[in-house]
């Protein structure tokens, strides 16, 4: 546990603040998903808490477990009936017993993983560098399918009523059966997409390298309209109430009309945006290259406060009852009303990722490989 620096900032407990609270929040999911069965954006839901609803904790004290994977780690842990899956760039899917740590299966994808797992069903769905996105089963470890694709996927893929889209480097946005992987549709881009769709029974939304912000007909895959920004997009969107919330690397987070495509107004930052926006009763929290912390408020995209955090911020954060978790180097926690930090746990080699939050403990991961449970 040498590398497990904890320290604690001088501010009142999360706990005594609820006005966050994702039981409140009435846009955290579209309408019409199914909670158990639907991951329609990164993370599963506007909040980025994976649908665990996080609460506000204490500043942890210890860790509980500490385990490493063997290798290098790019991207966010997901958590389902208490099994932490955890992608590596040794190519491993890694299914981690939440209580003790010890592993239950791993799976061999051969190639890098930058991809943040999802889940649908029994399913762990994932992308992989060697052009695939791949779905194991969460019990067993055993590939249900695969689907090939020309160019290194790193998004999450997203489900909706059984259908599943990704985007690949090939520049082409994919909608699958979610049982089986068979193709529904495949439509061509102007760019490499990296950044994770949001989908709805109306459109699926994405941004792309090639500075546009996307939106497709979910059932063809026709493009409805394209949006350009400045630069090439590689944050995922929010949408609440109709307004779709992104980031590029142009320095601004924009507001997007869902229905039309039409910018209704964009808040510029210090430098780039790969962060993706996480959002909960009507202000979104996004990250900058600048290393501030933005809260806006989703109509008007005015500037609620800004807090620096860290040299750069890549990372989405992630909201709770009360509290705004960002792991940038070191796990923060932030007061949501000001963003004042309530408490920092310093990890050594600690990476842009977005923890998880389940009861009383946080399950993160180091980029050496390691992965705690704090409590």
């Amino acid at each position: 546990m040498a590398d497990l620096a904890l320290r604690s900032f001088a501010a009142k407990s999360a706990s005594q603040d609820d006005r966050f609270s994702p039981m409140n929040d009435k846009i955290t999911m579209a309408a019409g998903v199914d909670a158990d069965g639907d991951w329609v954006t990164l993370l599963k839901e506007n909040t980025r808490a994976g649908g665990l609803g996080a609460a506000a904790l204490e500043n942890p004290g210890k860790a509980r477990w500490q385990m490493r994977v063997g290798s290098g780690v790019r991207s966010a842990p997901v958590w389902r009936d208490g099994k932490l899956y955890v992608a590596s760039m040794q190519g491993h899917l890694h299914a981690i017993n939440g209580d003790n740590g010890r592993q239950e299966w791993r799976f061999n994808a051969g190639s890098e993983i930058y991809s943040t797992p999802s889940l649908w069903r029994n399913l762990v769905l994932f992308g992989s560098n060697d052009g695939r996105a791949y779905a194991v089963d969460a019990a067993s470890g055993t590939q249900a399918w695969e689907m090939k694709t020309n160019g290194e996927v790193w998004a999450s893929p997203v489900s909706l009523g059984g259908v599943t889209y990704f985007g690949s480097g090939d520049g082409h946005m994919y909608a699958v059966e979610s049982n089986s992987g068979k193709l529904k549709w495949k439509q061509e881009l102007g760019g490499r997409i990296h950044s994770t769709a949001y989908a709805t029974a109306k459109g699926i939304y994405v941004g792309c390298g090639d500075g546009h912000v996307h939106c497709l007909d979910s059932a063809t895959g026709k493009n409805v309209w394209s949006t350009s920004t400045g630069n090439g997009i590689n944050s995922s969107p929010a949408l609440a109430d109709d307004l779709l919330v992104i980031g590029s690397e142009d320095f601004f987070v924009y507001g997007i009309d869902a229905a039309s495509g039409a910018v209704k107004w964009k808040y510029e930052t210090g430098l780039g945006i790969a962060s993706s926006p996480a959002v909960a009763n009507g202000v979104a929290v996004i990250g900058g290259k600048d290393g501030y912390l933005y809260a806006l408020e989703v109509p008007t995209g005015k500037l609620k406060w800004k807090a620096r955090v860290s040299d750069v911020i890549t990372a989405p954060a992630v909201l709770g009852a009360g509290v705004i978790y960002i792991q940038c180097w070191g796990l923060l926690a932030l007061n949501p009303e000001d963003g004042k930090v309530l408490w920092r746990a310093g990890l050594g080699g600690s990476i842009q990722s977005a923890p998880i939050v389940v009861g009383k403990t946080i399950y993160l991961v180091s980029g050496g490989g390691d992965v705690y449970a704090l409590e």
